[in-house]
């Protein structure tokens, strides 16, 4: 994959579950883990296809694992326990334990 699209956006946030908020020029998505907000990004929306290569940094994700989210290789509970291991999410109460 050369580049990250809208649809590629679109479809990982839906993947993700997020919560999504219409703003003027874009929307965005959050991905909430309980009250946490784990990411934040942008899907551009325009007439042409805007570029999206923002997506990896925005979800604390390398450019192959944002791929494998998209290509339904990495789930959402994949995705939350990668980001409990990088740290960017606390341990879950039964990790704890």
């Amino acid at each position: 994959m050369k580049h990250f699209t809208k649809e590629h956006a679109q479809t990982i946030a839906k993947k993700l579950a997020c919560s999504l908020r219409e703003d003027r020029a874009h929307t965005t998505a959050e991905v909430f883990e309980g009250e946490t907000l784990v990411a934040r990004f942008g899907i551009r929306r325009g007439s042409r296809e805007l570029g999206h290569d923002h997506l990896p940094s925005e979800l604390h994700l390398r450019r192959m694992e944002c791929k494998a989210l998209y290509d339904c290789t990495l789930d959402r509970f994949g995705y939350i326990r990668l980001m409990r291991e990088r740290g960017e999410l606390p341990p879950s109460p039964t990790e704890q334990a």
